[in-house]
């Protein structure tokens, strides 16, 4: 099912305002179903644009709640959001929060070449300031767990 944004007057439809988002957002949050009760787990993240696609990239250790979640292949909901600022009016019912926040979903699906995951280790540290060039040693590929996230449906809001 397509949701649709209720104001259209703060989607944000250009690409380069929606990669923002994703640049400036420090964390995500996965949203998952476990079958009993909504699970929603924040995590770090790298990302790269493919065609007009956003793909996620996510690592872990190889044990905890979200891996059995992760590798079933089932839908997930990615949240990230960014350049928050509370505001404030006269009239307490008047304040609100700016946001840029983009909402997708996607399948996970677990890499596990060693070059494959090196390169998505590399575009999240990146991400956060680590060297484009740094080498992950091949024990630290073993014990990681990397998933790859393409988002196949997103929508990007601005909240002013």
């Amino acid at each position: 099912m397509k949701h649709q944004m209720r104001r259209k007057n703060q989607e944000v439809t250009d690409p380069a305002l929606q990669k923002e988002v994703l640049a400036g957002a420090q964390a995500c949050r996965l949203g998952f179903w476990d079958g009993v009760e909504p699970y929603v787990v924040p995590m770090n993240f790298g990302w790269e644009w493919l065609k007009e696609t956003p793909v996620i990239y996510l690592h872990c250790a190889e044990a905890g709640r979200k891996i059995p979640l992760l590798k079933e292949e089932k839908s997930i909901c990615f949240e990230a959001e960014t350049a928050h600022k509370l505001r404030k009016e006269k009239e307490i019912c008047d304040w609100g929060m700016e946001y840029r926040s983009l909402i997708g979903w996607g399948i996970p699906r677990e890499l596990t070449d060693p070059s494959d995951k090196s390169r998505a280790l590399s575009l999240i540290v990146t991400k956060y300031g680590a060297p484009a060039d740094t080498v992950f040693p091949e024990d630290a590929l073993t014990r990681t767990a990397v998933f790859e996230l393409v988002l196949t449906r997103f929508s990007v809001k601005r909240s002013s």
